[in-house]
């Protein structure tokens, strides 16, 4: 429950969803040529995007909810993602990815191909890292890098949906490692960053 309810924390805490624009439903905005809903939530400067599906019923959490934020040195765009896309009850179901880059055409100005890594936040990432840290790494170390030479490993994360989303949008460019790194010991919370190659 404790490794749940960190996921949960991701929108838990997000201010009202705001209304824009006339092609609405319970208040949000639909995304041009999707089934899928869109609520804006944050500040002008630093927005947060809420997608819902079409069988979105009030009081439901997002499929999806993502933001950008600049780095802190080169200022590139860095995504952040929480996906649930397990709750998408929409009948034509669309990708995650081309739902992201959608919306990140029409609302912002970045472009995916500066994106140098994509922080997921996901129930079975957090299963990944946990699993990963108490019989490899050993219970002390809480941060630590996975890539093709850690073979058992790098297939787990493969076989996940944040790996194959992440891979799939961000193509031809590929995911150079994972970096996991703890940022709540006590209630089992980990951060997952898929680093990605650069644009050939």
């Amino acid at each position: 429950m404790q490794v749940l309810s960190f996921i949960l924390l991701f929108v838990t805490f997000l201010p009202a969803i705001t209304i824009v624009g006339a092609d609405t439903q319970f208040g949000l905005d639909r995304i041009k040529g999707t089934e899928y809903f869109l609520g804006v939530t944050g500040s002008k400067k630093s927005p947060v995007f809420e997608i819902y599906g079409n069988g979105y019923e009030r009081g439901e959490h997002p499929v999806t909810t993502f933001y950008y934020r600049q780095s802190l040195f080169k200022r590139q765009p860095i995504l952040y993602v929480a996906a649930r896309n397990e709750q998408d009850k929409t009948p034509r179901r669309q990708s995650l990815g081309s739902l992201i880059k959608a919306v990140t055409a029409e609302k912002t100005s970045n472009k995916l191909d500066n994106v140098p890594y994509v922080v997921f936040y996901k129930h079975e990432l957090l299963e990944l890292a946990d699993r990963f840290v108490k019989y490899r790494a050993g219970r002390k170390k809480t941060s630590f890098t996975i890539n093709a030479k850690n073979e058992k490993y790098w297939d787990m994360y493969q076989k996940t949906y944040s790996f194959k989303y992440v891979a799939e949008t961000f193509a031809p460019r590929r995911i150079a490692e994972i970096q996991v790194s703890s940022i709540d010991e006590r209630a089992g919370g980990f951060e997952t960053r898929f680093v990605l190659t650069k644009k050939p």
